[in-house]
Order: C-alpha cells, then sequence, then structure tokens
C-alpha cells in the first residue's frame, strides 16, 4: 500500500530585514548559531566602538582644557604690556579713575562728569565751571493758527532762505506766502543735515503760533540770509529785518563753554570736551562760579589686584583640571572621568604652564610672583597673600609691573618698540642706525651686528634671528647707536606661549584634538568594513546551513521511502 509524506528542506525569511531560517530539518537553532557566529565577527567592531567613545571622552576633556587656558590667557592679557600703538588702551596699569571733590556744599557730579583713557595722566587739576555752553534759538513773527497760509497774514510773497551754522555748510529753502508754518518747518527740517539747523513749531496760545529755529551745535550761531533773488523772506517770516545782520526775536544766545584749570581760562562751543586733558573727556552739566571741583586722576589699582586675582583663580581651575584627569580608583584603575589620564601631551602642557608661572621674569629685571605675596601651596594652588599684594601694588607699582610685563627701555628717546612677538631671545642688544645723510630715511640698520629689514622709519627684526617679531619705529636723523635693555615678564609669556598652544590651525591643541578626531574617523571606517564583511559572512553561513537543511530533507525523505518500501515487502 502506497504512503504519502511531506518534506521540508527549511526556507529563508527575512525578519526586520535580517534573512534567518526557518522550517529547519535539523531541530538546531540555526538562526542563533548565526547570530552568534555573526557577533563573534564583529567583536573587533564594539572595541573600535569604544575606543571612540573614549576619543569623544578625550576631545571633550581637551575642549575643556582649551576653555581654562583661554581663561588664564585672558586673565593675563591686561597685564602684559599689549604691544603696539593702541596697546596702551589694553593695559590694566595705565587704566585710570576720576575722583572728584569740591571745596563748597555743591555736589561736584552735578557740575561735572569725567571720564578718564589710559592715555590719561595721573595728577590733580582744579576746575571751575564759569559758564555752559549753548545752542542758539530764536523765533519767528506769530500767525494766527497751523494751517494759516502766511500770506493770509503778510501778504504774497516768494523767494529762498538762506541757513547755516557761522563756520558751515548753508542751504538754500524755497519758502512763499502759500505755505503754512508747518509747512516751513518741514522744508528747514528737510535741509538740517547740511545746515545745522532745526525747526520746531510752538503754540504759544489763541492765535499765537510760531516757528523756532534751534542750532544743533552748541557756541555757534545762527546765520540767516535771503537768497539772491525773490522777496525779503527774513521779513516776511519774521526772523531778521536786516537780511540777516540782527535777529528779530531772539530766544538764547549762542555762548561758548567757559572754564578755568588751575586758573587757566579755556573756552569751548561745546559741554563736552575731549581735548583740554589728554585723555580725559569733560562733560558739563551746570555752571556754578563760587566752586572749585578738584580732579584726581589715579591709577586703576583695584583693577590690576582684580585681574591678578582673577589669574589665580584661572591657574588653580587648570591645577584641579590636571588632577581630575590623573585620578585611579580606590582599586586601582583609572577614574572614568580621567580621559587624559597618561596623555604625554597633557604632561607637557603641565610642564610648560607651570614652568612659566611658577619661574621668574626672563632679562635683567627678574623677579617672581612669589615677591607680591603669590606662593604655591602642597597641592600646587596659587595662594595670594592679600595685604603684601596690596602693599606691593601701593608702594612699588614699577616692580609689580617688571614681574608682569614686556618692558622695553633704550638710551634714545627717538626710538620707540613698535611691536613685538614670541620667547625674548636677546636681553640686551645695540641697534646701529645708518642715516649718512642725515635727511631722516634710514639707509640701513642692524642689531649687534645682525642686518634688519627697513621699511622708512620702522626697522624690523628678520625671521631666523634673535630678534624676528620685533619692530621698532626711530624718529631720529643721523647715523647713530642705541643701546637698548628689554625683559619679559610672567603674563607676556605666559599670554605669548598659551596663544601659540591655542592657535586655531597650527596651535599644539588643535592638532592634538585632530589627531583625535581622526582616529576616530579611521575607527567608523573600519566599523563599516567590519559590518560589510559581517553581513557577507551571514549571507554565507545562511547559504552554507541552508545546503546542509536541504540535504538532510532529502535524507529524511529518501529514509522514509526505504522504511515505506520495507513495510510492504513484509506485508507480501
Amino acid at each position: 500500500m502506497a504512503t504519502s509524506s511531506s518534506m521540508s528542506f527549511g526556507s529563508v525569511a527575512t525578519t526586520g530585514g535580517a534573512p534567518r531560517l526557518s522550517g529547519t530539518n535539523s531541530n538546531l537553532d540555526i538562526d542563533g548559531m548565526i547570530k552568534s557566529l555573526v557577533e563573534v565577527k564583529k567583536l573587533p567592531a564594539v572595541r573600535l566602538e569604544s575606543r571612540i567613545a573614549g576619543n569623544d571622552a578625550k576631545v571633550a576633556a581637551l575642549t575643556e582644557l582649551r576653555s581654562i587656558l583661554n581663561d588664564i590667557r585672558s586673565a593675563v592679557a591686561g597685564l602684559r604690556n599689549p604691544p603696539g600703538a593702541l596697546g596702551i588702551g589694553d593695559n590694566l596699569f595705565e587704566k585710570k579713575d576720576a575722583y572728584l571733590s569740591a571745596d563748597t556744599a555743591v555736589a561736584p557730579a552735578s557740575l561735572v562728569g569725567v571720564a578718564a583713557s589710559n592715555q590719561a595722566q595721573a595728577g590733580s587739576f582744579q576746575l571751575v565751571v564759569e559758564q555752559l555752553a549753548t545752542a542758539q534759538k530764536l523765533s519767528s513773527s506769530s500767525v494766527d493758527s497751523l494751517g494759516q497760509k502766511l500770506q493770509d497774514k503778510v501778504g504774497p510773497f516768494a523767494g529762498t532762505l538762506v541757513l547755516g551754522l557761522l563756520g558751515g555748510d548753508s542751504a538754500e529753502i524755497a519758502v512763499d506766502g502759500s505755505m503754512t508754518i508747518q509747512d516751513v518747518r518741514n522744508a528747514i527740517n528737510g535741509r538740517s543735515a547740511t545746515t545745522g539747523v532745526s525747526a520746531t513749531v510752538l503754540q504759544v496760545g489763541n492765535g499765537d503760533v510760531r516757528l523756532i529755529l534751534t542750532a544743533q551745535q552748541t557756541g555757534k550761531a545762527i546765520t540767516m540770509d535771503n537768497g539772491a533773488t525773490g522777496d525779503d523772506v527774513l521779513a516776511s517770516l519774521g526772523l531778521s529785518a536786516d537780511g540777516g545782520t540782527t535777529v528779530q526775536n531772539p530766544i538764547q544766545a549762542a555762548r561758548p563753554a567757559r572754564f578755568t584749570i588751575d586758573g587757566v581760562p579755556i573756552e569751548r562751543s561745546s559741554n563736552k570736551v575731549e581735548d583740554a586733558l589728554q585723555g580725559v573727556t569733560l562733560n558739563f552739566f551746570k555752571s556754578e562760579p563760587g566752586t572749585k571741583v578738584t580732579i584726581e586722576i589715579e591709577r586703576s589699582l583695584g583693577a590690576v589686584q582684580e585681574k591678578i586675582t582673577g589669574l589665580v583663580d584661572a591657574y588653580n581651575a587648570f591645577r584641579d583640571f590636571l588632577e581630575q584627569q590623573g585620578k585611579v580608583g580606590a582599586d586601582g584603575t583609572v577614574s572614568p572621568d580621567s580621559p587624559l589620564f597618561g596623555s604625554s601631551f597633557l604632561r607637557d602642557v603641565q610642564l610648560q604652564v607651570s614652568s612659566i608661572m611658577g619661574g621668574a621674569v626672563t632679562g635683567a629685571n627678574g623677579g617672581s610672583l612669589r615677591e607680591l605675596g603669590i606662593t604655591l601651596d602642597a597641592g600646587n594652588r596659587m595662594r595670594v597673600d592679600a595685604s603684601q599684594l596690596d602693599n606691593a601694588l601701593l608702594t612699588k607699582l614699577d616692580r609689580v609691573r617688571d614681574i608682569f610685563e614686556y618692558r622695553f627701555e633704550s638710551d634714545s628717546a627717538d626710538l620707540s618698540l613698535y611691536a613685538r612677538k614670541g620667547t625674548l631671545q636677546d636681553t640686551a642688544f645695540r641697534l646701529d642706525i645708518v642715516d649718512a645723510d642725515a635727511d631722516g630715511q634710514i639707509e640701513s640698520a642692524a642689531i649687534d651686528g645682525i642686518g634688519v629689514d627697513v621699511s622708512g622709519k620702522v626697522i624690523k627684526g628678520r625671521e631666523g634671528t634673535p630678534y624676528a617679531g620685533l619692530s621698532f619705529i626711530w624718529t631720529g636723523s643721523g647715523s647713530t647707536s642705541i643701546n637698548a635693555t628689554a625683559s619679559q615678564g610672567i603674563a607676556d609669556k605666559a599670554y605669548d606661549e598659551i596663544t601659540s598652544l591655542l592657535d586655531e590651525t597650527e596651535g599644539r591643541l588643535s592638532v592634538e584634538i585632530g589627531q583625535i578626531e581622526e582616529g576616530s574617523s579611521r575607527a567608523r571606517e573600519e566599523i563599516d568594513r567590519i559590518a560589510e564583511r559581517a553581513d557577507r559572512y551571514r549571507d554565507q553561513l545562511i547559504t552554507r546551513f541552508s545546503a546542509l537543511e536541504t540535504a538532510l530533507g532529502q535524507a529524511q525523505a529518501m529514509l522514509q521511502q526505504i522504511k515505506a518500501a520495507f513495510g510492504q515487502s513484509q506485508d507480501k
């Protein structure tokens, strides 16, 4: 008797986009086996993923280090005697404060406001505000209403009005009797940018509306005239009866500010005076001839102290960061919060910054932060003796500057240091200048016998020499030799070194981050290749196991047929 049987050789199905075997004949978890084998193939990718995670932590830590170093650089920036013609404006040691006092009960700040720039010279001055500067104001004759045409008040006319300020530009403005007083105002204000004269309309009372002209600058009179042709516009408006020579309806005269400094009479056209005392701006608010205001310009030592304290805090934050990166757990393993543990780069940075902050000034001036009461404790953190620092700032400010600043001196008032960069390599040198015809134009120059570049009156040290980055300006004439000395203080050293370290393109920190990120990029590419190889391996395993299952299925079918045939033979 014939028997029927069903055969299954296994099939490939897709689950979640991944191929897998189903309906197997071996009763083995082939799908699980394939997954395990593929995962083994992916183990190198897991290790690479762990490396990338570690690199990401390193980059984050180095980014934090960049911020900390930038804080140190910001703290020393104003303490270093910044180079260049405008460097004085950023030099905290040159920052000035102004203090006011008066010899009467009048509050000095109600009379004058004083702002002192870094260019101001320290000293004391006595100021008396005799008279405030005022702007000229004048009025037209009145009309009956805002909408009344001028010709209804004074009769028909047409011409031009020429307005301006004394010594300034003027403009012609067309005016005729068909205009209202508001029309005239608008026409005048349309040319205010040129004339410096503005107009408003004042409603004095019923039937009394007037045009008010105001000079936009104090101390300067309004100039008026009629145009070359047309009617007498000035007379029609009631501004002047004699062609602008005199004002018909004056309100306020133009007056200059009058004041004395140390008894010397001075006049200015404005109540804002910027050129009486170098670097000092005076703003007059009120005149009080009987009151002497004493202005004391002093160095802003509080700002210097605050910045030095900020430097100490920034350096201690740097030490805290280093300590964190060197932490080891009780079991001897590196803390996961210390991704830069053992970093040679971090060790180099530590030595570089610490040697500057704990080192001495380069050059004849010498000295260290210890002189100012700034020392290192057992944990290499900076500590400040506030009283010693205060005393140094008050009694030996030049010595404080020696310790922090780049200092340059020469035996010629005609030579000044214009620019510098990098580490000071020579602290005492002679500059020989050749100007044989004494016309003030340098023909050649050398520093300690080493040639330099000359452009006009500018002398520049050449690259590859100890004077690279130095630029001088010479304002003398005739051949000469000038002896100079220089010293590089701690703030200037720190600024230069950290700036070089933080350079966005060539700085060592950027290079270090770039190398780490490049390593992560290579690792991601390798992970992609591993994934591709694993996928191909999975496909190969599925093919092989599918063949195995097919063979098993065929063998089982043959066995069933044999059993069936054997059973029929026995029945016979």
